[in-house]
């Protein structure tokens, strides 16, 4: 089997970082990637038994349709044909153009999220019409509740085609993880430095929680000299921006709280694996993130928006060592039991053979 990965970027984050663990899964298939804006920061997260190549494709940027896109795009379909196209959410919606008429290629669209600009409550009314009007007739896959409630009712697209898959991590690789030792607290988080993650909310959450507290991110992006501008201006000398990296249960190791500030989030790859890892987690209550984390961490979860109260979920887990360990146990209890990878790989691998073999 060939496949067509299509993203709108391959830097390092949540699809990106599923799609590498499904790849694993797909070992036997033949694997061509395409990043619209040639970013493949995610690239050593394909096992070296994939056999994958990049995609070279000149695209250029536009709102909604580039003509020239468009005929690069069917004659792209038409020489490689692959057997199954997988596209990855707004910003590859030209291939849901594109790809139409009888020489149309088995398609699979995946949506896991909104930048800054969006929200389940707010939506764009051109890009809810776009997608209610260009992916009805083709299977969508969303990770969280929260995205199959936008999908059904504000893009309106038919129950039938909406997939809900939830994310799951390799639990087995997290779960010797070794909690770190030495003086102070350290608050960490893993993700792109987007906008949308507000890290600069969590830099003023972790300096009014108390003056030991350390906060270390994993993670690049356009927001970095925002964060460490945000750090500068609270006072705040404990920050460490220490760049992407490939090794999360490593970098999870360091941590004693694991963090996310997030104005929007669906149901992150990043906090399954610090539960996985025996963390306990503070949070803004986006996305699906209160139900995934363990009933004796949902005081720990806050209102959106709230940052007092992200600072003083912080400074109370930073406070009680004790807590700490409890509540970490029981998220790990809760990854184990709910997110492990084969459930999740088990339903991409069967929803893919199922749409191929029907076309």
């Amino acid at each position: 089997m060939k496949i067509l990965w299509v993203f709108s970027t391959f830097a390092i984050g949540g699809p990106q970082r599923r799609a590498a663990l499904i790849m694993e899964r797909l070992a036997d298939a033949e694997h061509v990637v395409a990043a619209v804006d040639d970013q493949w920061q995610a690239a050593p997260f394909i096992p070296a038994a994939v056999s994958w190549r990049r995609l070279a494709l000149d695209l250029r940027k536009s709102s909604l349709v580039s003509p020239s896109n468009l005929g690069l795009i069917k004659r792209t379909l038409r020489d490689l044909a692959p057997d199954l196209l997988l596209t990855s959410n707004w910003g590859t919606i030209e291939w849901s153009i594109a790809n139409r008429g009888a020489a149309r290629v088995p398609h699979i669209h995946f949506e896991d999220g909104f930048g800054a600009d969006e929200s389940p409550t707010r939506q764009n009314p051109k890009r809810a019409l776009a997608r209610r009007l260009l992916l009805a007739d083709r299977p969508v896959v969303v990770p969280s509740a929260t995205l199959r409630d936008v999908a059904l009712a504000r893009w309106r697209l038919p129950a039938a085609g909406v997939h809900l898959i939830p994310n799951g991590v390799d639990v087995a690789r997290y779960a010797g993880a070794r909690r770190r030792e030495g003086p102070g607290v350290v608050v960490g988080s893993l993700g792109a430095l987007r906008a949308e993650k507000n890290y600069a909310r969590l830099v003023r959450a972790v300096a009014a929680a108390g003056p030991d507290l350390r906060l270390v991110l994993y993670g690049e992006g356009d927001q970095r000299q925002a964060i460490a501008r945000a750090a500068e201006e609270a006072g705040f000398k404990g920050l460490s921006l220490a760049g992407a990296t490939a090794a999360p249960e490593e970098a999870l190791k360091g941590f004693d709280i694991f963090a996310l500030s997030s104005d929007t989030e669906q149901m992150p790859l990043s906090l399954m694996e610090a539960m996985a890892a025996g963390l306990p987690v503070a949070a803004t209550d986006v996305g699906d993130i209160a139900a995934m984390v363990s009933p004796k961490n949902r005081g720990f979860i806050t209102p959106a928006g709230d940052e007092a109260a992200l600072s003083a979920a912080i400074r109370r887990l930073a406070g009680d060592p004790g807590l700490r360990a409890v509540v970490g146990e029981a998220n790990r209890a809760k990854a184990r039991a709910v997110f492990g990878l084969d459930r999740m790989t088990a339903a991409h691998l069967s929803l893919y053979r199922d749409v191929a073999r029907k076309a």
